[in-house]
């Protein structure tokens, strides 16, 4: 089994706190496009973690194939 972990936990500030995950890219949003590759890479499960902007990446994403974990503490880093 292949696992693959997403780090998505960030604060954004470059993007003027807009979760890159959101940012329209091909057509998807930008995690959407990073899971289709790895979906068709052959990983069989992908974790997605989380911080700063939970809601609003889990609402846009709620139908993708990932499990979400989340980082209480994502201001110290990865």
């Amino acid at each position: 089994m292949t696992l693959a972990v997403i780090l998505a936990a960030g604060e954004s500030h470059r993007m003027q706190n807009f979760p890159k995950a959101n940012l329209n890219y091909q057509g998807k949003t930008f995690l959407a496009h990073i899971v289709s590759v790895m979906q068709n890479a052959g990983v069989d499960q992908i974790f997605v973690v989380l911080g700063c902007h939970i809601n609003s990446v889990k609402e846009q994403h709620s139908s993708l194939p990932v499990k979400f974990i989340v980082n209480s503490e994502y201001k110290n880093g990865q």
